[in-house]
């Protein structure tokens, strides 16, 4: 495995998301549910670090 620019900022991002992308798992882009929960994600608990 080639180690990316990519890799090493999931790295210090979230551990979990550089596992997804280092394993080829990605969000569907088109579907209803993920536009709905990204919506949800980017509005509630704004105050939250």
């Amino acid at each position: 495995m080639q180690v990316t620019g990519t890799h090493i900022a999931y790295l210090h991002i979230c551990h979990r998301k550089l596992w997804l992308f280092a394993n080829g798992i990605q969000m569907e882009q088109t579907s209803q549910a993920v536009a709905e929960g990204k919506l949800i994600s980017e509005t509630t608990y704004l105050d939250r670090s």
